[in-house]
């Protein structure tokens, strides 16, 4: 179950201040140390798990009945709840699909598509493009640096910075495959060079060729 409203979750101390209270007293949920958007609380044998990240929440167990009580004790708080359920979600914009008992996948692809089509819009001043085609999204010279190398304008250093900061967050919600190259791009945000924008340029099109891979998780 995931559900959405953008003015009910603006802020996530908000939410937990009206919502997590509430919840915690009734449903006796506990956050977790590590997150403290998050709560799980025991219910029949079965973890059952509450999230909440600004204008995207989610709320889990086996047991869609438990899931209606939690979803009802909220809305009792904030009425106008928007709900989505089913086996194909959409949260924070990892595309998840649960495929089969203990089975799921997850994707970025309508993300990454935008970056592309944001990206080559960029490219085209310069009259360059992500046709090119590459058997990996990196060389084995990625993290050498040449120091008699030119720096990109400023325009260029710009589109370079901005995509960087998009590629952390691809890497980290379902793109592991890019990590290492992303990791390198981005201690070279300031004063990025030439030979740096060719490196971010490969995986651009490497990102670009596998924009509709999919990461398939599988649990014991």
């Amino acid at each position: 179950m995931l559900a959405r409203h953008v003015e009910l979750f603006s802020q996530n101390w908000v939410v937990l201040e009206k919502i997590g209270s509430p919840v915690q007293t009734h449903h006796y949920l506990a956050r977790v140390r590590y997150d403290k958007c998050i709560a799980n609380k025991i219910v029949n044998d079965k973890q059952c798990t509450i999230a909440w990240y600004v204008n995207d929440n989610i709320l889990s167990h086996v047991d869609s009945s438990v899931v209606d009580n939690v979803i009802a004790t909220i809305e009792g708080y904030f009425p106008g709840l928007v709900v989505e359920r089913g086996k194909n979600l959409n949260f924070l914009g990892m595309e998840i699909g649960f495929l089969t008992k203990g089975k799921f996948s997850l994707g970025l692809v309508q993300y990454i598509t935008g970056m592309i089509e944001d990206l080559e819009e960029a490219l085209k001043p310069y009259g360059e493009n992500l046709d090119q085609d590459y058997p990996h999204p990196a060389a084995k010279w990625l993290f050498t640096v040449k120091s008699d190398t030119n720096k990109l304008v400023e325009k260029k250093a710009d589109i370079y910075q901005k995509f960087v900061a998009k590629l952390i967050w691809v890497m980290k919600r379902g793109r592991p495959d890019v990590e290492p190259t992303v990791s390198f791009l981005s201690t070279r945000v300031k004063g990025p060079d030439k030979d740096d924008w060719h490196k971010f340029k490969r995986l651009m099109c490497w990102i670009k060729k596998t924009q509709n891979r999919r990461q398939n998780y599988w649990c014991r």
